[in-house]
Formats: C-alpha cells, structure tokens, sequence
C-alpha cells in the first residue's frame, strides 16, 4: 500500500514516514505537483498539519488527483470531517497511532470507507495499540476481538471506550482481560453506540490505569519464558484451592490444564482473570 504524504515539513515528513513504514507502507512526500506525479499509485493521502482555510480546497485537490482515502492530522477530527477527510487524528497523537489508522484505511474504495475495518494482532500490534488509535479518532462504533473460541467486545461513543465485555467480565476487569491478548482478529464497526460509561475514568486516564496494568504483568513474568511448560498437580489443586484468593483462577486452572497436559507460560498469561480481580 503507497501513502503520499502532502506538503510536510521535512522532521515531520522523516517521522511519519519511519511511523508509516513501520506498517509496511510505501511513503512519498512532496506538495501538489509531486502528488500529481505519483496519483497512479497512490493508496492513501495524508494531510498532516492543522485545519486551515485552504483545507477543503487541499482534500479536493487530491481527491481530483485519484479518489483514495484521505487522513489528516493535528486539528480535531470534526473540523477535518467537514474539510472533506475521511478520517483525521487530533494534535497530540502518536506516531504509532497515525500508522495504524493509515494501515486500515490505506486502499479502501469509496463505497467502503465507513465499513468494518478488520486486522490480526500480533507483537507490533497489540490490543492496546488498537484501542488507542480507534479512541483518538473520534468515532462511535463497536471493536470486536476474537481469540480461538473467546470473543471480546469494546464499545466506543465518540472515541470514549463506554464498555467492554468478554464472558461475564466486564468494564476495567474485561478491558484488563482483553490487553491480555497478544494475537487475534479484530474487526471494527462504525455504529450509534449508548454511553453506557462502564470505566468511572477519563480516556487519559484508562490509558494510563492500562499501561500500568500491562507494568505490572510484566513485572510479575519477569524470569518466565513464553516457551515454559507446566503440568498440573490435581491433588494440589483439590487440596489447596480453596485457599486461593481467586476461586475462579483454580477453576480456569483446572479447566485450561486438566486434560490438556502441559501449557505454555505465555498461553496461562493471557487466559488468566483479570488482576484487578485477584
């Protein structure tokens, strides 16, 4: 997928295109004359600096150029959305958050661009990075996530994470089960979502509950490998289990391991309860 990045300053052209790369997105930079020159090929346009009078002419141009998605960047996304761009990210966000957002968005026709926006997860890109990027856009809509058999899902109204829920977790002990996940489909859905305000905190401050919950995950695996195996001790567990602070753990111990011989550490991480419930 080609991204051309219009009318940038040079560090900041540098720095969304080592972000977009990142994504394995092809970059150009130029102004309007080298934007012409490479339409043919071009998957994504991004107008990266803040609405200005000009803004609805500039999307114009380029959609007169080749009628690809248009994201902007550094003014609210409502401003952008009435310049013209399909999609726009506020002042503020991070690179990763750009290269993201352009990853989904890159190549979509016109019919599609208010449908699903679907993806895997993987190492480079995480459950939180996804929630992220979908929040600072502004959007309403409903992320799904899949892992095996298990479903999760996150509601968003107007870039607010209103709910979350997998299995009969909900609010921060889902959301905290759900940055668990480290591979997975997800999809997201643009749709009118109630406010239903799950997490008592602000965005800013979920996020920052989130990465020091993920601290702590990994502060508690330091010294595990992913590759580590462990057996269950049925007689242990029957004859202790009861002295666990989390009954619920020795359950979903005795359920993903009984029967199922020797698990990986990584595997037990990411299907254990929530912390926040210990």
């Amino acid at each position: 997928m080609h991204v051309f990045i219009v009318d940038a300053p040079g560090a900041r052209a540098a720095g969304l295109r080592v972000a977009l790369e990142r994504f394995g997105l092809t970059v150009d930079v130029g102004d309007e004359s080298a934007a012409k020159a490479a339409s043919e090929r071009v998957n994504l346009w991004l107008l990266p600096g803040p609405v200005a009078a000009s803004s609805s002419m500039a999307v114009a141009t380029v959609r007169s150029l080749r009628d690809a998605p248009v994201l902007a960047t550094e003014s609210p996304p409502h401003e952008w959305w009435s310049a013209g761009a399909d999609e726009a990210l506020p002042a503020g966000s991070s690179p990763r958050d750009i290269g993201l957002v352009a990853r989904l968005l890159a190549g979509r026709a016109a019919h599609e661009r208010s449908g699903p926006w679907a993806g895997t997860l993987s190492d480079g890109l995480t459950t939180y990075a996804v929630l992220h990027a979908l929040s600072r856009l502004g959007r309403s809509g409903v992320l799904m996530v899949g892992r095996g058999l298990r479903r999760g899902e996150v509601r968003f109204f107007d870039g607010e994470v209103t709910s979350v829920q997998i299995g009969g977790l909900h609010g921060q002990a889902g959301l905290h089960q759900l940055l668990l996940w480290t591979d997975g489909r997800f999809e997201f859905r643009r749709e009118d979502v109630v406010r239903r305000q799950q997490i008592p905190l602000s965005n800013d401050e979920m996020f920052a509950d989130a990465e020091r919950f993920l601290d702590s995950v990994r502060d508690a695996a330091a010294g595990l490998s992913p590759a580590m195996l462990f057996e269950l001790d049925a007689k242990v567990l029957h004859d202790h289990g009861d002295r666990m602070r989390n009954h619920d753990l020795a359950h979903a111990l005795a359920a993903g391991m009984v029967g199922g011989g020797q698990h990986g550490a990584a595997a037990r991480i990411g299907q254990r309860p929530a912390l926040g419930q210990q």
